[in-house]
């Protein structure tokens, strides 16, 4: 028993230290290890039904983002068919969130594609290193 209480313990300290930083190292200087940015929040959620025409998309960044990086060729969001749609995209440096606000309302009752290019980067110049990409489906 006391063997499978350890286990534990060492399981939720490890899940906690990954909690923190789920992403992976890139590198390491001297004593400091540098991580990738993480993704902390998308609205709409992933896949999230009966999204409101009107509706901005959002991400919320673990840390500071290089604003040059945050573009319509690395934030795109695709109708069904999978063509971009047009819009404008701004960064909050307060806040970590990039917006992407379509240029006319959403189609009803459509399944839209948001991605993040891999190339992205924080200010310290680390990229998310991999792309994301999530879905969402407008209502009436």
């Amino acid at each position: 028993m006391r063997i499978l209480a350890i286990a534990v313990v060492a399981a939720l300290a490890v899940a906690g230290c990954k909690e923190k930083h789920s992403s992976s190292a890139v590198q390491t200087n001297g004593d400091e290890t540098v991580y990738r940015p993480d993704i902390e929040f998308e609205s709409p959620i992933p896949d999230e039904k009966g999204v409101a025409l009107t509706a901005v998309v959002l991400v919320r960044f673990s840390e500071p983002m290089n604003v040059a990086t945050i573009n319509t060729g690395t934030f795109i969001v695709r109708d069904p068919l999978g063509a971009p749609i047009a819009g404008v995209i701004t960064y909050n440096t307060t806040t970590d969130e990039a917006t992407f606000t379509p240029s006319a309302p959403l189609a009803p009752f459509a399944t839209y594609t948001a991605s993040l290019a891999a190339s992205i980067s924080s200010v310290n110049g680390v990229s998310l290193g991999v792309g994301h990409a999530w879905l969402f489906t407008t209502g009436p």
